[in-house]
């Protein structure tokens, strides 16, 4: 039953392309064309050659923009057409008599952390892509500084801080039962996150801080991916950074799903 309502919601979103470029398709492409782009043509400018490139330690890197706000925008307003577009159309009268009403929204919330996952594929892949662009344009050598169990921990740390985001979203959108409701309120979460953090030093040690996702996030990829000139983060800082954001993404998801229960859906 689950399975087939996960299938139903992504047709839905394949079929409806603005959300699906806006919320999973412009943020890779905005990646690789404001930021990488640029820096391979300041490159070759400054002639900046001859220190190699490591492909996989960009690739891993580049997965850090789970935890940027401009990019939890328009991952918001993914998740906001996929868990909050039925009360925009008022059709939630017509889906939720079809199946059980928490299968309906673990399904729309698995739909978003698949699409998610997809755009963090994305965003490394056009890494890679710009890479091999600057081995082939400026002659330049391969480094091998990291290892794929690195990048791998780095995809899953993004993947767990966006299913965190994505419960979030699913409890903002129940909660306001609208679109706008869904995307502000943890847009500006993120925000004041991030905001925060400009105005602290980075964690290495376990922290209360770490129970915020942003710098959960943060801490933990900095564990798969150490950073020159700031302090190793202990293995116990990564743990709790992990355990945190798979709290946040069960905690208010299960806030979502019990609102989402006692709900008068007659007229939505």
């Amino acid at each position: 039953m689950l399975v087939r309502a996960v299938r139903a919601d992504i047709y839905r979103l394949l079929r409806n392309r603005g959300a699906l470029f806006w919320g999973f398709l412009f943020i890779p492409l905005v990646y690789v064309l404001m930021t990488l782009v640029p820096n391979l043509m300041m490159r070759g400018a400054a002639k900046l050659i001859g220190g190699g490139v490591d492909p996989l330690a960009q690739a891993a890197r580049s997965l850090a923009v789970a935890g940027n706000p401009f990019a939890h925008l328009f991952f918001a307003m993914g998740a906001a057409s996929i868990l909050g577009g039925e009360y925009r159309f008022a059709t939630w009268r017509l889906v939720a008599p079809r199946l059980p009403r928490t299968s309906t929204l673990i399904a729309k919330w698995w739909v978003f952390v698949l699409f998610a996952c997809a755009s963090l594929t994305l965003v490394s892949a056009g890494t890679l892509v710009a890479s091999a662009l600057s081995v082939l344009a400026f002659s330049e050598p391969i480094r091998s500084g990291l290892g794929a169990g690195a990048v791998l921990l780095t995809f899953a740390v993004s993947a767990f801080e966006l299913a965190a985001f994505a419960s979030v979203v699913a409890s903002a959108a129940i909660l306001t039962r609208t679109v706008m409701g869904a995307v502000m309120p943890p847009f500006i979460f993120s925000l004041a996150q991030s905001m925060l953090g400009a105005f602290l030093p980075s964690l290495s040690e376990p922290s209360a801080l770490l129970g915020l996702p942003s710098f959960a996030g943060d801490t933990a990829r900095r564990y798969a991916i150490p950073v020159d000139g700031l302090p190793p983060v202990t293995a116990g800082a990564a743990a709790v950074s992990i355990v945190a954001l798979v709290a946040w993404a069960a905690f208010a998801l299960l806030v979502a799903v019990i609102a989402f229960r006692r709900q008068d859906l007659s007229r939505e």
